[in-house]
C-alpha cells in the first residue's frame, strides 16, 4: 500500500484577506503608481570574485557594461518627477564607473536620496577622491565587510583587501570631518557565515570605533560548509533577519509601501514589480534586483517613456501572473517563463495540478484523501493526467529508504504518453528518479506502478505517519 503526501495549496480567492480580482483590476486600470524607488546599475562589472554572486562567478547573462553619465542624465530626467530614492548599484562595483561622482552629483541636485553599495576594495582613494565623494552629495554608503581580518574576509570576498577597505573608510571619514559634512552615512554590512562568525563582536567594535552603522545578518546560503552555528535560527523570532547598531537616517526606513498582498509562496523580491524599477547599465528594465540576464528584459528606458513601460504589456503580464498565482496562466510573461527565485511557477500537489490545467484521474487501485494523500490499495495502480495546453512536465518519484518500503521492492514503473510506452523502469532500491517530458493538449500521461511483493502492512493501519508506506510523487511543474 502506497501513500503520497503532497505539499498542497488551494488557489485562494483571497490572499491575506485581499481579493485577488481586486488586485488584478488595479493592474488593468493602471492604479499602481509609477515608483519612487529605483535600482540603477551604473556598472555591472566587479573587481571581486565572490563565490555565490552571479557576477563573481562570471555567469553568462548581462553584457558587462558601464553606464555613461549622458545615459544616466537621460534616465534621471525621465524618473526625477517620481524618484525619492535611487540605489546606484545592483550587480557590480559602482566605483569602477569613472563618472560615478558626476552621477551622484546629478542625483543630489534633484534632491533625491542616493545609496551606493560597495566593497571599497577596488583601489586606494586619494584625498581628492574622498573629498569628491563627500562633496558629491552621496546620502548613504553600504560597505560589504564580511570579517574583521583578511583571513575571514577573503573567504567570501575573493580578491578583496581588508586593510585597504578600512583605510578607504578612514579616508572618507577624514574628508567628512574636514568638510564638516554628516554625509554620506556609512554602514558596515557583515554577512555571517561559518568562516567569520567568531569575529562578529570584533567587527562590531571596529565599526563603533570608526563611527559606522553596523548591520549584521545571516548569509542566505544552502551550502552546509558555509552555514554558521547560528543558521539554525535563521529568520526565527530569536534571530532577526537584519540587525542594526547605530543611528539610521529616516530615509533608509522609508521604503515603498506594499500595494498588494501576494501569495505567501511568492518570494519578497517579487513585490518590486509593483513598487520599484530596476534599470541596467544599457537602460534595460528587469522585473527585480534578483535576476541576472538579458532574457529578463521588459523594456528600455533610453528608448521609451517611463509611463509606456510601467503600464505596458510586459510589466502588466508579469503582475497579472503574480496576482493570480496558483494555476498555470500561459501569460508568456518573463516571470512565468524564466527561472528565478520563484522556483515553483505553479502550486504543487494534485489540487494545484488541477488548477494549473492538469486534470487528474485515479484509474484503479487508489483511494484519495482530498487535497492531501492518495493510497495504493492493490499490487497494481494507475494515475492518469490530461493537460489543457501544450507544455513540458517535470516531476520526481521517490521511494524513502526504510524497512517498510524495502518490502515492496522491486517496484515496476511504466509511464505512457497517450497509450504509448515512454518509460519502463524498475525501483530496485530506495531513491529518487527525475522525469521531464513534453505533453500535448488533450493527450494523456499515465503513471502505473506494479509490485509482486505488495502487502498491506499492519503499520499502515496505525496513526504513525512516519511508519506508513509511501511513494512520493512531487515537484510537478508544467511549463
Amino acid at each position: 500500500m502506497l501513500k503520497n503526501i503532497f505539499k498542497s495549496f488551494s488557489v485562494a480567492k483571497k490572499i491575506h484577506g485581499k481579493n485577488i480580482s481586486d488586485n488584478a483590476s488595479k493592474v488593468r486600470n493602471n492604479l499602481f503608481p509609477i515608483p519612487s524607488f529605483y535600482y540603477i546599475d551604473v556598472c555591472n562589472i566587479c573587481n571581486l570574485k565572490c563565490p555565490f554572486c552571479q557576477t563573481g562567478k562570471k555567469v553568462r547573462g548581462f553584457t558587462q557594461k558601464v553606464m555613461s553619465k549622458e545615459n544616466y542624465q537621460t534616465i534621471l530626467e525621465k524618473i526625477s518627477l517620481y524618484a525619492k530614492q535611487i540605489h546606484l548599484y545592483n550587480w557590480g562595483e559602482p566605483f569602477l564607473n569613472k563618472d560615478i561622482i558626476e552621477i551622484i552629483s546629478m542625483t543630489a541636485k534633484k534632491n533625491i536620496f542616493s545609496i551606493i553599495h560597495s566593497n571599497l576594495s577596488m583601489r586606494e582613494f586619494t584625498v581628492d577622491e574622498s573629498d569628491a565623494i563627500v562633496s558629491s552629495g552621496l546620502s548613504f554608503l553600504n560597505v560589504a565587510i564580511d570579517g574583521a581580518s583578511q583571513d575571514s574576509y577573503e573567504k567570501y570576498r575573493k580578491g578583496g583587501n581588508f586593510d585597504l577597505v578600512i583605510k578607504n573608510i578612514k579616508q572618507i571619514n577624514e574628508s567628512k570631518y574636514k568638510l564638516k559634512s554628516n554625509l554620506p552615512y556609512i554602514r558596515w554590512r557583515f554577512l555571517i557565515n561559518a568562516f567569520n562568525e567568531h569575529e562578529l563582536n570584533v567587527a562590531r567594535n571596529m565599526a563603533k570605533d570608526l563611527g559606522l552603522i553596523f548591520e549584521y545578518c545571516l548569509m542566505n546560503i544552502e551550502e552546509e560548509s558555509w552555514r554558521s552555528s547560528l543558521h539554525d535560527r535563521m529568520y526565527s523570532e530569536e534571530w532577526p533577519k537584519v540587525e542594526y547598531e547605530g543611528i539610521i537616517p529616516d530615509e533608509i526606513y522609508s521604503g515603498p509601501t506594499n500595494l498588494v498582498h501576494l501569495h505567501p509562496a511568492i518570494p519578497e523580491w517579487c513585490n518590486q514589480l509593483f513598487t520599484w524599477m530596476n534599470i541596467c547599465p544599457n537602460g534595460d528594465l528587469i522585473p527585480c534586483s534578483a535576476v541576472h540576464g538579458d532574457r529578463y528584459v521588459l523594456g528600455n528606458l533610453l528608448e521609451s517613456k517611463i509611463e509606456d513601460i510601467w503600464y505596458g504589456d510586459n510589466f502588466q503580464k508579469c503582475r497579472d501572473f503574480l496576482l493570480n498565482y496558483g494555476p498555470q496562466q500561459c501569460t508568456q510573461s518573463v516571470c512565468e517563463r524564466q527561472h528565478c527565485h520563484l522556483t515553483r511557477k505553479y502550486i504543487d500537489g494534485f489540487n494545484g495540478l488541477a488548477q494549473a490545467g492538469l486534470n487528474i484521474e485515479f484509474v484503479q487501485g487508489v483511494w484519495e484523501e482530498p487535497m492531501v494523500n492518495w493510497l495504493w490499495l492493490s499490487n497494481e495502480a494507475e494515475m492518469r493526467l490530461t493537460s489543457s495546453c501544450d507544455g513540458e512536465i517535470h516531476f520526481d518519484l521517490i521511494i524513502p529508504d526504510n524497512d517498510i518500503h524495502s518490502k515492496v521492492l522491486p517496484l515496476d514503473l511504466h509511464i505512457l504518453l497517450d497509450g504509448k510506452l515512454f518509460v519502463s523502469n524498475v525501483f530496485e532500491h530506495p531513491g529518487k528518479k527525475e522525469f521531464s517530458l513534453n505533453i500535448l493538449a488533450k493527450k494523456n500521461l499515465t503513471i502505473k506502478f506494479m509490485s509482486d511483493k505488495f502487502v498491506i502492512p499492519d503499520q499502515l493501519l496505525s496513526n504513525s505517519d512516519n511508519r506508513k508506506l509511501s511513494l512520493i510523487v512531487k515537484n510537478f511543474i508544467l511549463i
